[in-house]
């Protein structure tokens, strides 16, 4: 109970900021902006307003204070110090929160300003333009799942660790704001890099197949 009452008050306040944000969001995305969010000529057009009042509010600071209030914060409060037993509530943790970016559709918004910007986009409406772009980028799908896994695993890790190392859910909400900031460009990286091993490793196989088939 007393470390509950000593981290309540930083709980409360990461609690009103993400209330606060969530009905901005919903007045924004919902209200304001719902028609012209489901047309891509605005969308591209609008791109930095979009970034600036939707994108960045809910990837660098709604999402990283919800989840880590939902995920690192129990973790945080029960354990005072790193221990056994410590590790295993942020591998529990972080496990469940990877797991839960398994889902979704994993388009994102470059994707959808790289096909527009092309010029090959073949409606303006932005719920078949996404559902296009999963049909395009199924082979990417295969890694980029994956990828998102991967990348959410580690986050939980380190989040977990140093919240609890300095005992401060405030350095993990940081933390994840940062990896959020930086992560698409990471997670482009391994994307690239997975699908250069995977195409390489291919042609690999495909010689030796070739040589094979040549010989016999």
């Amino acid at each position: 109970m007393e470390r509950i009452n000593q981290f309540l008050p930083t709980v409360i306040i990461l609690l009103s900021i993400s209330m606060f944000l969530f009905l901005y969001l919903q007045i924004l995305l919902r209200r304001a902006w719902k028609d012209k969010l489901k047309n891509v000529e605005w969308v591209t057009k609008n791109k930095w307003r979009v970034v600036l009042f939707a994108g960045v509010p809910f990837e660098n600071i709604w999402a990283p204070v919800f989840e880590e209030l939902l995920f690192r914060a129990p973790i945080i409060i029960a354990f005072g110090a790193l221990s056994g037993y410590a590790w295993l509530g942020i591998g529990a943790s972080a496990v469940l929160f990877s797991a839960i970016h398994y889902f979704g559709k994993h388009i994102y918004f470059l994707d959808v300003l790289e096909k527009s910007g092309n010029g090959n986009n073949d409606t303006n409406n932005m719920a078949e333009m996404v559902s296009n772009l999963q049909k395009e980028k199924q082979g990417e799908m295969k890694f980029r799942k994956p990828a998102a896994i991967v990348a959410t695993l580690i986050l939980g890790i380190v989040a977990g660790y140093f919240g609890i190392k300095y005992q401060s859910i405030y350095v993990s909400v940081g933390i994840h704001a940062a990896w959020n900031l930086f992560m698409p460009i990471f997670i482009w990286i391994v994307i690239l890099l997975s699908l250069a091993l995977y195409w390489k490793v291919g042609d690999t196989w495909r010689y030796k197949l070739r040589r094979r088939r040549s010989i016999y």
